[in-house]
């Protein structure tokens, strides 16, 4: 039916889908974050050649991004994560690009360079002030 897949963005059990596939709750054919984004702008068909889903199924960078961030975290019930606010913990990532600007089809080459965690580099390049 037509907007089934927009529909999810009002369904609080499809937004985690991308971050329930990643914790192992669901398969997923493209396991990368940024990829998944990706797919979810672009409303390609991961692994096919199966034409994109129809214009009413398009949502916006900002959306698709609230999938992956803060509506998996409120799914989850992790109500201190997924978004940059008071109280939360302030865990961010450093990427090779801008995702909120940068050309749709290049969102799923995005590279973390760091992740802190609890102000601490976890992963990647020490933070040089």
């Amino acid at each position: 039916p037509a907007g089934w897949a927009r529909s999810f963005t009002s369904n609080p059990r499809w937004i985690a889908s991308p971050l329930c596939s990643e914790l192992g709750f669901r398969h997923a054919q493209a396991k990368d974050a940024f990829r998944q984004i990706e797919l979810a702008l672009t409303r390609a068909v991961a692994g096919s050649t199966e034409p994109h889903i129809g214009p009413a199924q398009e949502i916006s960078r900002e959306e698709a991004f609230a999938m992956w961030t803060r509506d998996a975290a409120k799914l989850l019930r992790w109500y201190d994560i997924g978004s940059l606010a008071t109280g939360n913990h302030a865990d961010i990532a450093i990427l090779d690009r801008d995702v909120f600007t940068c050309d749709i089809q290049e969102i799923g080459n995005t590279v973390v360079h760091t992740t802190l965690l609890g102000g601490r580099v976890v992963f990647g390049d020490p933070i040089k002030v």
